[in-house]
């Protein structure tokens, strides 16, 4: 779409006229194209164009704020007034709160400690709104809401977490495995890890099928569209274990349903010396 190729690549749309004295081409917009792919084992669905991490600093750092919108409304009218339902708290998250609630180690203080990767001001953090102590670490460095830390990886790293989240970021990302695989770093055998993606409507509405990729024309902001089957791919090949999911239907409110999974660090992995010397 031709915002996120602006803004992440800065490759805005051309005008073709007749001062580029073209025989053969006609007149018009020339857009970014694209290929949509698919895998034919897991059914993910992704976009061919990968970003680096400077396109990625480019698309996300200031999200959603004037900069992003404006240039965002430029392509897309509307948008504006949109932003702000968007930065409304989900409508999702008790499902998400009563998936992780059985399985969740808290500590005798009661007060749970939460790592939200890439949760941006907090808005969305499961628990926020409960006893716990929330750290976040966001590319768009937005800031965060009242009672809510910033954090940097680094220091994140000091810190022992019983819940670790990844809530609508492996949608955004050119590696989804090695997001997952640096997560486990902060990680400890109780600590659990929650995952939440979009289940988008060319998925479900086909059955996580094949022809997702023939009905796939255009691509935004997601770059990855997660089945079923391929959610759970990635989780066991990035050394964890799934220990409980679901899928949360659409909300009146949302146009999209979510994927949610639990997980924990394998045994397997955890045995490792390798990865237990980061420990």
């Amino acid at each position: 779409m031709p915002f996120v190729a602006h803004r992440a690549l800065n490759w805005a749309p051309i005008e073709i006229d007749e001062t580029w004295n073209l025989s053969t081409i006609p007149n018009g917009l020339a857009f970014t194209v694209c290929n949509s792919l698919q895998c034919e084992s897991c059914r993910f669905l992704f976009l061919d164009i990968r970003f680096d991490d400077t396109e990625m600093n480019r698309l996300y750092a200031g999200y959603r704020e004037t900069e992003y919108v404006e240039l965002r409304d430029h392509y897309e009218p509307g948008y504006a007034l949109r932003n702000f339902e968007l930065a409304k708290r989900a409508d999702w998250l008790p499902f998400a709160e009563a998936l992780i609630s059985p399985h969740l180690h808290r500590p005798k203080s009661g007060r749970i400690r939460i790592l939200d990767f890439g949760g941006g001001t907090g808005i969305n953090t499961p628990f926020r709104l409960a006893d716990a102590e929330i750290d976040i670490y966001d590319i768009s460095a937005s800031g965060t809401l009242k009672g809510v830390n910033s954090v940097s990886p680094s220091s994140a790293l000091a810190q022992n977490y019983d819940l670790v989240v990844c809530s609508m970021l492996l949608e955004h990302v050119s590696d989804p495995a090695e997001i997952l695989r640096n997560l486990t770093n902060y990680m400890r055998p109780e600590t659990l890890l929650y995952i939440e993606v979009p289940y988008e409507k060319v998925m479900s509405e086909l059955n996580d099928s094949l022809q997702a990729v023939q009905s796939k024309r255009h691509w935004h902001e997601h770059i990855n569209f997660f089945s079923t089957d391929s959610i759970r791919t990635l989780v066991n090949s990035t050394g964890l274990e799934k220990i409980a999911e679901q899928v949360v239907d659409a909300p009146a409110a949302s146009a999209e349903s979510v994927l949610q999974i639990v997980a924990k660090v394998s045994q397997p992995m955890w045995d490792d010396p390798i990865w237990q010397s980061h420990l």
